[in-house]
């Protein structure tokens, strides 16, 4: 069986698709089946399953986005967190913002 190891080629590829330096990075956070980058501008790029964890639209509904894209957020971010179908983030402003599945009422 083998085990898992990370793709950094693919992801190079990706960082360099979406114009994103190395050093602009400060948080890659996941659900099941979404990522989030969190760039040093506040800015949180999602991509992966066209479902309502990615926290945006995608440019056809009936395919996922496999390239990184803004969540268009009303403040800039400083930090984000994933459960397994949702997503948190924490504005300057200290107030948290939610999307995702809220089969528990875990988005509020």
């Amino acid at each position: 069986m083998s085990s898992l190891k990370p793709d950094s080629i693919r992801f190079k590829n990706i960082m360099s698709y979406s114009s994103v330096a190395d050093n602009d990075v400060l948080a890659v956070r996941s659900t099941e089946f979404n990522l989030l980058m969190l760039l040093n501008t506040g800015t949180v790029l999602s991509w992966g399953k066209n479902n309502a964890a990615l926290g945006r639209p995608c440019v056809d509904a009936n395919v996922d986005c496999f390239i990184p894209y803004p969540i268009k957020t009303p403040i800039a971010i400083v930090d984000i967190a994933c459960g397994i179908s949702h997503c948190l983030a924490r504005g300057v402003n200290f107030k948290v913002y939610s999307w995702g599945y809220n089969s528990y009422g875990q988005v509020f």
